[in-house]
């Protein structure tokens, strides 16, 4: 053995067991350091944690302190820790919220490379800063601002939501908090759900604040996102922008983290850990005891209900836009007319005409549709089969531009069919409404119009995302047609029509939430037009014009909507009235999964009776099979804090069920699928 060697060291691995392994290690190792090592026969990475005494872990977490046969480990990857001691307490706290292991905790919060590099590497997003026109803030923003600083100076923990219109100037507020913390020498997370909102936000930034800003997202390369860390680490950035993962930036001296568009989904991974980066940065506010901003125009249900029931929250309402005091004006129309009157194209009369009259005055014209590729299912007419998909419960999807049929869950791909595999027949029809059949479409009706698609088939190609965003905001795209990536904080100063393709769409999903995300997305993407003097028109096309989020929207009416979601919710008892936990098990064989889902839910009995909490299932998911993988779920809904709950959640990740089934255990999950 190596002199060197001469202590244990105790390491944890992102994998779904609570056990912490020991090692034997020389003195120059830290906690917080990843380093390689044998796991059973393989070499793995690890991460070097307290022991148990220090760390304060408790149970079933335990390290082995038993010297004997302990290994030796390979090699220290890091010189100096990348994990801080906030962060570790973190990952603590994400372990016991999330019922992750402390391993998996760890690895959502590090950036993935395994070795540093100095050479300076190119962001995707980084193009030439332009340069802006700083207005003078409006009288709403102009009190958020004062709010904001006077607080900054406080030094305690405050949540505020900026309840702002779309247009309202949420992000020169924004502006404001970050230099309010610069100037005590202080730093900031700002948080965006989508990497579309990145080039626009980044140019923002560095045209106020210049080089010390960096971006963290998942179009850069591993590579890129530990240099990004390393400069956080040295102090060469003070401001990070990104999607979910930038909230485990390692600042040591944070002043605000900004949560833009704070009810948007992307916000829940869901991939192990299941964290949730506005729970997150709630964490670590409090632990810094600084200011926690949320933005948006429509707040989540949880969290407006939240805020009027806590003191240490308060709403700064931004009711006006920025340049102008009219409403968008907004118009439903009813598709069941439409097909009364023989019209069976995409576009009802009425929005075609208002295409047309935009074209006319050369103003701009967005088009939203909840979907990708180019119709929604394929299906034979003479025998009525469907393609698809062979691993997963769900039609094939069909995209023109490449003549695929493809899964959207697992990403299964197989040429395009012209002839029936189930009865050889001809007859093989495309139904639905999907955004490349609307493109074309829209092509036809509009010969002369220059049109764009954005989705996230376009904008996973280098440079796509941000020359269409480019392109638009210069005037050189009449028309863009998109999917939700460009519902969400975009301003464009001509775009003055949203038309909404498929309003419907969300509202016929088996969730608790989809009322609420039908509002959410309509109000976010009519937000879009008339962000400047001139006036906005947004047209609903919609089977279901009087449906409560439908009106709602139309009126632009948050708080109505809110009042009677909030009343449904407690009457069914779900969040904010309740805590989610979401057990999913999955494996190749039905009948074992469906066995297996049976015995874990008999383990629930011990605490059967308990006015804490519901257990509903175990249960089919609407999507039966996923990844060629079947499943069955079980809900539980906690009304209350149960310690003897929380203690059969945990030994569920110990708990040996049949090798052939996988488990995952989701709190709070944003769907139910």
């Amino acid at each position: 053995m190596d002199k060197k060697i001469q202590k244990i060291i105790s390491v944890a691995f992102p994998i779904p067991v609570q056990t912490i392994f020991s090692y034997l290690a020389s003195n120059n190792v830290m906690v917080g350091s990843r380093v390689k090592v044998l796991l059973g026969t393989k070499e793995t990475i690890g991460v070097v944690v307290p022991t148990l005494e220090i760390s304060g872990v408790p149970q079933p977490l335990s390290a082995s302190l038993e010297t004997k046969n302990l290994k030796p480990i390979i090699e220290i990857l890091d010189k100096e820790p990348l994990i801080t001691k906030e962060l570790f307490d973190l990952a603590v706290w994400m372990h016991r919220y999330y019922f992750c292991s402390l391993g998996e905790a760890l690895w959502g919060i590090l950036p993935k490379k395994w070795q540093a590099s100095n050479r300076k590497l190119k962001d995707p997003f980084d193009y030439p800063t332009k340069s802006q026109n700083f207005l003078k803030p409006t009288k709403y923003q102009q009190l958020a601002i004062d709010k904001i600083k006077t607080t900054v100076s406080d030094h305690k923990y405050q949540k505020f939501l900026l309840n702002g219109v779309a247009g309202s100037g949420k992000t020169e507020v924004y502006l404001h908090a970050i230099k309010a913390v610069l100037e005590i020498n202080k730093t900031a997370i700002y948080l965006v759900p989508e990497i579309a909102l990145t080039p626009q936000t980044l140019n923002r930034l560095k045209a106020r604040f210049g080089d010390i800003v960096g971006v963290l997202h998942s179009q850069m390369t591993a590579r890129a996102r530990f240099l990004i860390w390393q400069r956080i680490k040295k102090g060469d950035i003070k401001i990070l922008l990104g999607p979910r993962s930038a909230v485990f930036a390692p600042f040591q001296n944070l002043g605000v983290i900004i949560i833009d568009e704070e009810h948007d989904d992307s916000y829940k991974q869901d991939s192990k850990p299941n964290y949730d980066a506005r729970e997150v940065a709630q964490w670590r506010a409090k632990f810094h005891k600084i200011l926690l901003i949320t933005g948006t125009a429509t707040p989540s249900i949880e969290m407006f209900y939240h805020y009027q029931k806590q003191d240490d929250l308060e709403i700064i309402d931004m009711p006006k836009k920025i340049a102008s005091n009219q409403r968008v004006e907004v118009t439903a129309i009813d598709m069941r007319e439409e097909l009364k009157r023989k019209n069976f194209s995409v576009l009802s009369k009425y929005l075609e005409k208002k295409i047309m009259e935009k074209l006319i005055k050369k103003e701009q014209t967005l088009l939203f549709l909840n979907r990708r590729g180019e119709a929604t299912y394929v299906f034979c007419r003479e025998c009525g089969f469907v393609m698809q998909c062979p691993n997963c419960d769900v039609s094939l999807v069909y995209h023109g531009d490449k003549e695929k049929l493809l899964c959207h869950y697992c990403g299964y791909s197989r040429d395009n069919v012209k002839v029936c595999p189930n009865c050889q027949s001809k007859y093989i029809k495309y139904f639905g409404s999907a955004i490349q059949k609307v493109e074309k479409y829209i092509r036809k009706v509009f010969p002369e119009a220059k049109i764009a698609r954005l989705d996230r088939d376009i904008s996973a190609k280098k440079d796509q995302l941000f020359n269409i965003y480019n392109n638009f905001n210069e005037g050189k795209i009449d028309i863009l047609i998109g999917t939700q990536i460009i519902a969400k904080g975009l301003d464009f100063p001509n775009l003055t029509l949203v038309g909404v393709i498929s309003t419907d769409t969300a509202l016929n999903l088996p969730d608790f939430r989809a009322n609420e995300r039908t509002f959410d997305i309509l109000l976010q993407v009519i937000g879009r037009a008339g962000r400047r003097d001139k006036k906005g028109e947004a047209i609903l096309q919609t089977y279901y014009p009087n449906h409560y989020a439908i009106e709602s929207v139309k009126r632009l009416d948050y708080q109505t909507f809110y009042n009677q979601e909030i009343a449904w919710r407690d009457e069914l008892k779900y969040p904010p009235f309740s805590r989610l936990v979401l057990i999913t098990l999955r494996g190749g064989d039905e009948k074992v999964v469906e066995k297996e889902s049976i015995r874990l839910f008999d383990c629930f009995q011990v605490v059967e009776g308990s006015s804490n909490f519901e257990i509903i299932g175990p249960f089919e998911p609407s999507i039966l099979k996923k990844y060629n993988n079947y499943r069955r779920q079980i809900l539980i809904k906690m009304f209350k804090h149960d310690e003897n709950l929380d203690e059969i959640l945990r030994s569920i990740l110990n708990m040996r069920l049949n090798k052939k089934v996988k488990i995952n255990l989701m709190v709070n999950p944003v769907a139910m699928l």
